[in-house]
């Protein structure tokens, strides 16, 4: 690979090269990081000799008016069926009338009252009443 000199790189940096050289300089320094550090000196030492720019924030506005803005339009995005609030409601609607249909909210009233039927006593029942039937025995015997 053939490198150029810091001397070309200061002729590309001042634009003395034609449109060919400038395209070609271009391409080289796509692949090239010795070249590019070379660039990036010519840029420091001729960076003297460009004009300096009067009030850069009013430049830049410039050159910011300059520049064409089209906009952009959003691509539309299709949700799919499954996300639309709708089939939510449909399906929550769907599944309430068929829990009602088959009955499952009716046998719902039947379990507390089952729960409450096979309820055994508790422990310290069970201990408790132990306890004074032993003492009733107990005083029985006296």
């Amino acid at each position: 690979m053939n490198h150029y000199t810091l001397e070309e790189w200061m002729r590309y940096a001042r634009d003395e090269l034609d449109v060919e050289e400038q395209t070609e300089y271009e391409n080289h320094l796509d692949h090239c990081e010795h070249c590019l550090t070379l660039y990036m000196n010519a840029i420091e030492c001729i960076e003297e000799e460009l004009p300096e720019i009067e009030n850069p924030s009013l430049y830049t506005d410039e050159l910011m008016k300059q520049i064409p803005f089209e906009p952009v339009e959003a691509i539309p995005v299709k949700k799919k069926w499954y996300e639309n609030r709708a089939f939510h409601y449909v399906l929550a609607a769907a599944m309430t009338f068929l829990l009602m249909t088959t009955g499952v909210f009716s046998q719902l009233t039947t379990v507390p009252k089952e729960f409450e039927q096979n309820q055994r006593s508790s422990f310290t029942e069970d201990v408790l009443n132990k306890t004074t039937s032993l003492i009733d025995r107990v005083e029985e015997q006296k």
